[in-house]
């Protein structure tokens, strides 16, 4: 089916005719490619700087694209886990006092007796029962 003009109704008492070939065959691919592709790391750096979910996140994550280790993971279950623990898709008590309003600084850690807010650092480098 070619490619015809067609109208197209902006506002209810403005038309606007739009030649669809003359638009697709001026668009730069390339261009308007970069373009969203820098509105969406501008939208995506601005969500890790101001969101205290993303603070372990945003330690170790400064690029938006697929981290190299997850192409050399080829268990689909180890990825899925490393991905969901990256952004806080787990059941750590920092995450998971969130929806049991349980305040921040008092997400404690159930296995050891340090009294320490279970987060990724201390289930990762602190917490001895882990």
């Amino acid at each position: 089916m070619p490619l015809t003009s067609s109208k197209t109704s902006v506002d209810p008492n403005i038309e606007e005719t739009i030649d669809i070939e003359k638009f697709v065959q001026d668009i730069n691919i390339t261009d308007f490619v970069k373009t969203i592709k820098d509105k969406y790391t501008s939208f995506w750096k601005h969500q890790i700087e101001n969101s205290s979910k993303l603070s372990f996140y945003s330690t170790f994550k400064k690029d938006c694209n697929l981290e190299e280790y997850l192409n050399n993971i080829k268990d689909p279950n180890q990825r899925r886990m490393f991905s969901k623990f990256s952004v806080n898709n787990h059941k750590l008590e920092i995450e998971f006092g969130r929806y049991k309003n349980v305040p921040r600084e008092e997400r404690f850690c159930k296995y050891c007796d340090k009294r320490t807010v279970e987060d990724e650092f201390h289930f990762a480098f602190e917490c001895n029962k882990y």
